[in-house]
């Protein structure tokens, strides 16, 4: 019986790759990603502890006097007590981070304000909502007292500074596709929403915007343009 040699060859290039591979897992310095966490409901109950995210701020989280207080934070602080868990929380503004926490297992909840968006994050599942909030578009009126964007087609040109990874690149792009205008979108990775509209507008050009949230008790939308 004559043997195919195509066939041979294939087979030796399968061994070949097969062998660089098996050698970069085992060579020295590789390191095997930490699997993903599988926590629900029974896995908390057994700890006793509710690991939660959340950021820090003046409105849901922050320690005043060595006193932790917030919205969030008594929010979840009221959910453990009622069941009998510990509390262990994780603190950063980065709402990437934030997300990574909850979809590898680390935390079993992320309690900060978020915009409800279907497919936002693999593995993230969002409760109900529980307010409306809208848009704010935070720019610095130069030193002549002039307003650089009184309009939304005034934003045509100009830098905007977001929170990274958040939902206001979607909106502000789909702004700029509808009118026709060009903005570039700069995702702040160091500095939450807060911090964006007090100390950004600070340090910033005419040309540079922030853009963040604030609760609205009815739902409200478009961005509303405020001055510092």
């Amino acid at each position: 019986m004559q043997r195919n040699p195509f066939i041979l060859v294939y087979l030796f290039f399968a061994a070949v790759i097969f062998m660089v591979v098996n050698e970069s897992f085992q060579a020295p310095g590789y390191h095997q990603p930490d699997p993903i966490k599988l926590r629900d409901l029974d896995s908390i109950v057994a700890d006793d502890t509710l690991h939660v995210v959340m950021g820090y701020n003046s409105v849901n989280y922050f320690v005043y006097k060595g006193t932790p207080m917030g919205y969030q934070y008594e929010m979840v602080q009221q959910l453990c007590s009622e069941h009998g868990w510990f509390l262990d929380l994780h603190v950063t503004n980065d709402v990437e981070k934030a997300f990574q926490y909850v979809a590898f297992g680390d935390c079993d909840l992320l309690a900060m304000e978020l915009t409800v968006a279907q497919n936002r994050y693999p593995r993230i599942v969002f409760t109900n909502s529980l307010y409306s909030m809208r848009s704010l578009l935070v720019q610095k009126i130069d030193s002549n007292g002039n307003i650089p964007v009184k309009t939304l087609a005034d934003l045509d040109g100009k830098k905007i500074v977001i929170p990274r990874k958040t939902i206001y690149r979607r909106q502000l792009q789909h702004l700029a596709d509808s009118m026709g205008i060009k903005i570039e979108i700069i995702g702040e990775m160091s500095l939450g929403t807060e911090d964006l509209t007090t100390r950004w507008p600070n340090r910033a050009t005419p040309s540079s915007i922030s853009v963040c949230l604030f609760r609205s008790p009815n739902p409200l939308r478009g961005l509303l343009i405020v001055n510092r």
